[in-house]
């Protein structure tokens, strides 16, 4: 099973997403952010496969937990696949923002923190329109399916507390 990840992990998620890659994911760069960050997706399974999951994580910068949580089930998706399904996902949509928030966390972490993160943009309520580069990135690869059996968007209650809800 994938690595425990970590609150730290938020600040190398390039790299945990290219590691992938090692283990047997197609790692493809989709686009690029308004600061000139790469957006990617992942796809793992079989290539010919009767069903496609899609999965986009990040959507709310803030919401740390939801990048973290698609790299764990990439992680755990190439240990374990699933035939005859393919997941493709997107473990960060907001790059920008997302890093800025990254960088922003202290070494210990606290619910706090977590819960008081600045840097957010509702990159979701902006998704059907040319608003965002990432948003448009992200539809582009959305296209190119002949077929989406389950669309997931993560998520938490950021709010609230860190803990993750699929959408």
């Amino acid at each position: 099973m994938g690595a425990a990840m970590e609150w730290g992990d938020l600040k190398q998620l390039d790299t945990l997403i290219q590691q992938t890659k090692a283990l047997g994911a197609d790692v493809e760069e989709i686009g690029v952010s308004g600061e000139g960050r790469a957006i990617y997706a992942v796809s793992v399974g079989d290539k010919q496969a009767t069903r496609t999951v899609v999965t986009v994580a990040g959507l709310h910068a803030a919401e740390v937990i939801a990048p973290l949580t698609a790299i764990s089930i990439l992680q755990t998706l190439t240990e374990n696949p699933l035939p005859p399904v393919r997941f493709c996902i997107v473990p960060v949509a907001d790059t920008d923002f997302v890093s800025r928030n990254a960088n922003d966390l202290p070494k210990n972490v606290t619910l706090q923190t977590l819960l008081n993160l600045n840097h957010q943009r509702d990159l979701e309520g902006h998704f059907t329109t040319d608003t965002y580069p990432e948003c448009v990135a992200i539809r582009q690869w959305l296209e190119h399916f002949d077929r989406i059996d389950a669309y997931f968007s993560l998520h938490s209650a950021h709010c609230i507390s860190p803990g993750l809800f699929f959408m």
